[in-house]
């Protein structure tokens, strides 16, 4: 895709006041070293318009107000790493129930097999799990072949 370079007000009128004086498209182009289809769009905008200003606000209007952006700035610079909500709620709704599930199920030769996402690997996961004695399949960190199979 080809680079687009704005031209200044500045040029485009330059670039009118040639025309009107008679000069062709072709000849002004080639003098500042455009396109004839820029020169020509410029052109056909400024005899509709009557000016050769670029028009402003071109693509989808802002949903978000200045305070609002500021709003999102200051979240994003507050302590994202204070607590370990997300562990402690990974605990309470989704690892107490389903190990107590698959337990019950399988027995006592039970053994838990997770990825190594962050909220599994928190110090109140660990802590859970050894304190319901359950065993926990070690995954290689950055392995190639993550087939469980080879790691029991």
């Amino acid at each position: 895709m080809a680079r687009r370079n704005p031209l200044h007000d500045f040029t485009r009128g330059r670039m009118i006041g040639k025309l009107e004086e008679g000069r062709t498209v072709t000849s002004v182009a080639a003098e500042f070293g455009i396109n004839k289809s820029v020169v020509s769009r410029v052109w056909k905008a400024f005899q509709t318009r009557g000016t050769a200003v670029r028009k402003v606000g071109g693509g989808r209007p802002r949903t978000t107000t200045a305070g609002d952006d500021q709003y999102v700035i200051l979240q994003a610079k507050r302590g994202r790493r204070k607590g370990s909500v997300i562990g402690d709620r990974y605990c309470e709704e989704v690892l107490l129930p389903h190990v107590r599930l698959f337990r019950g199920v399988i027995g006592p030769d039970f053994i838990f097999m997770d990825d190594n996402v962050r909220p599994h690997l928190t110090l109140a996961v660990e802590e859970l799990l050894e304190s319901k004695d359950i065993t926990r399949m070690d995954w290689l960190a950055y392995s190639s072949d993550l087939n469980p199979i080879e790691h029991v």
